[in-house]
Parts: structure tokens; C-alpha cells; sequence
């Protein structure tokens, strides 16, 4: 895609790069693994989620809690990283962007396919 769009990188990089910038490759990976784990996390029960550490979790407002605790860490861990291809000057906004567009939907997609093909549960 990189090569298809040919956006150069920003010229204010600490470190100059080569290749092209547009879609930030960091950005589509990380959001699309915390999209597609959020998704997860809401989707499966956390009794089947801690089962190897022998955690019951019955309650359904505690359930909720944890789902959500553990979609906002992944979510935050996931902008800090889009961000800090823009503070490093490795991306323009735009290019992150767009980058994380591309995971965002990439993890739907991603996570629909899961539950309607490989799901075994």
C-alpha cells in the first residue's frame, strides 16, 4: 500500500527513513490488535478468558468492570504508540491517521470472520 500511495515521511524525522509513510504500518498493527481484542473481550465470557489461572468471575457487574478495565489498557497502550509516531516525527498525523482507520476496520473484519468461521468455543 506504502509503495502504491508514495507519501514521503515527514522531513522534521530524528531519524530519516526511505521508505514511505502513508499508511503508518505501527498504527494499523497496534489498532488493529486493540480492536480485535476489545472485541474479543466483550464477545467471550472472562470465565473462559482466566480459566488457566483458576479466577471465577460470576458476578455481572465485576465482569463488566474488568471487560472494560482491560479494553481501555489496550486501547491507551495502543494510542500511546499511535502517538508516538507523530511525536517522533516518523508519521504526519494524517499518515497515522489513516493508519488507524485501516486496523480499526481490519479488526472488525478480523473479529467477524473469527466468530463466524474459526470460532471452536
Amino acid at each position: 500500500m506504502k509503495r502504491t500511495i508514495r507519501q514521503p515521511r515527514p522531513t522534521n524525522s530524528k531519524q530519516q527513513k526511505t521508505s514511505f509513510g502513508m499508511p503508518s504500518s505501527h498504527s494499523t498493527t497496534i489498532i488493529y490488535f486493540a480492536t480485535f481484542i476489545s472485541l474479543q473481550l466483550h464477545t467471550i465470557s472472562l470465565h473462559e478468558f482466566f480459566s488457566f489461572i483458576s479466577i471465577h468471575i460470576t458476578q455481572t457487574f465485576i465482569n463488566t468492570l474488568i471487560k472494560l478495565t482491560l479494553s481501555s489498557i489496550v486501547s491507551l497502550t495502543a494510542l500511546s504508540v499511535v502517538w508516538s509516531r507523530v511525536a517522533l516525527g516518523y508519521h504526519t498525523r494524517n499518515q497515522v491517521i489513516v493508519g488507524m482507520v485501516l486496523g480499526f476496520w481490519l479488526g472488525i473484519i478480523w473479529d467477524r470472520w473469527w466468530w463466524r468461521y474459526w470460532n471452536v468455543i
